[in-house]
């Protein structure tokens, strides 16, 4: 019993100096979308459930699922040599090249940690998350780039923790309403 109580103890401290260790989150880095967050396995099983659909036959490990009214689609990757974790999200009211979805009846839309969603206009998503590095026109699209990169002279403690080098956001507005957007870790 005072050994299971020692294990007991050790394993809460070592939860809670986990999450202590966890560091801010950058004013445009957004890492979850409909209480799926990236590199976070319970989270993506309780909403996506415990096998995940990845076509492995694509260039990185992707699963498109579909918003309850079939009108959104959400698709997810996963990078080579990891767990099966989720690392990039692309949301878009097109299944893109994966034709097959599966449907999330507990989704009516799907939007992120920080409310961005289908619909949004450019000034409410540069409120949420600050200046874009770039951005880019073409016609009626237009698309906002954010990118975090962890550097010897720019030292990210967001990106350390993931052990990921770059974290990047892509946003795309056609007559100024978002489209399509995809954010993550881009695969090193």
């Amino acid at each position: 019993m005072f050994a299971l109580s020692r294990l007991l103890l050790a394993s809460l401290l070592w939860v809670s100096t986990s999450f202590a260790a966890q560091p801010v989150l950058p004013k445009q880095a957004d890492i979850s979308i409909s209480n799926i967050v990236l590199h976070d396995m319970a989270s993506q099983k309780q909403v996506l459930g415990v096998d995940i659909p990845f076509d492995k036959n694509a260039d990185l490990p992707v699963a498109t699922f579909s918003s309850a009214d079939g009108r959104q689609f959400l698709t997810v990757s996963s990078h080579p040599g990891g767990l099966g974790e989720i690392s990039e999200f692309r949301v878009s009211s097109s299944p893109g090249k994966n034709l097959v979805a599966r449907r999330i009846a507990s989704r009516d839309a799907f939007v992120t940690g920080k409310g961005i969603r289908l619909g949004l206009t450019k000034s409410q998503l540069v409120s949420r998350l600050g200046a874009p590095l770039r951005t880019k026109g073409n016609g009626n699209f237009v698309t906002l780039e954010y990118r975090i990169e962890d550097t010897e002279q720019n030292p990210s403690k967001f990106l350390r923790f993931y052990n990921m080098p770059i974290y990047y956001g892509s946003y795309t507005f056609k007559n100024n309403y978002l489209v399509a957007f995809k954010c993550g870790f881009d695969y090193p």
